[in-house]
């Protein structure tokens, strides 16, 4: 009786040790995919984009379409043009990894603030126009000012990228970058929303 009791214990001991071992793999991927996700950024490096996004947002836009509007964001167009402020890694935070066994499900919470500018080529503000887009960025959870009459400067405070992986990735990790009311809602499940929305709700109440 002693035998089994041990070998159980042993076999206990060893599944406990492989699942925390696969866990700290999964979370140190989780955390280098990130990463290359801002360089990436950084480097325009559509094609990394297009690996690392959830195959429902293709189900409406193609491949070459989406490349096509992230080169009209991040190299500009006739109307606007962004850059961004950070140069390498900014601070961020990074949640565990969680198992949704029942969905078959993994998934990751990393947030951090995204600092940009934004440069309107065809469009001037006056006082009246600054103050109600202020206030319309305001609302969807961004800190904006003017630095010229052409010019803005935007703060985006705990912004959230879910990374997950699941049967309807193929296994694979994306990424998705979390925006209430748009995109996010149709990609991500009912109980993974409500997930996020939580945990950018915490992390909200700490930060304020």
């Amino acid at each position: 009786m002693k035998k089994v009791v041990g070998v159980l214990i042993l076999f206990l001991c060893f599944q406990i040790s492989s699942c925390k071992n696969e866990s700290e793999k999964d979370l140190k991927f989780v955390e280098e995919l990130f990463k290359s996700m801002l360089t990436a950024t950084k480097n325009k490096d559509y094609d990394f984009f297009i690996e690392t996004t959830h195959p429902k947002v293709f189900e409406t836009d193609s491949k070459e379409q989406s490349i096509k509007y992230m080169k009209s964001v991040f190299e500009g167009n006739e109307n606007f043009s962004i850059v961004m402020f950070y140069n390498g890694i900014p601070s961020y935070n990074l949640s565990e990894v969680y198992n949704d066994d029942e969905n078959k499900l993994k998934y990751a919470f990393v947030s951090y603030d995204s600092h940009t500018k934004m440069i309107f080529h065809k469009q001037k503000f006056d006082e009246v126009s600054k103050k109600n887009t202020v206030s319309a960025m305001k609302k969807q959870g961004m800190d904006a000012e003017f630095i010229s009459d052409n010019t803005i400067n935007i703060l985006m405070r705990n912004r959230v990228s879910v990374i997950m992986k699941n049967n309807e990735t193929n296994n694979k990790w994306i990424i998705v970058n979390y925006e209430p009311g748009k995109t996010s809602s149709k990609i991500l499940s009912h109980g993974l929303l409500n997930k996020t929305k939580k945990y950018l709700q915490k992390l909200n109440s700490i930060s304020n």
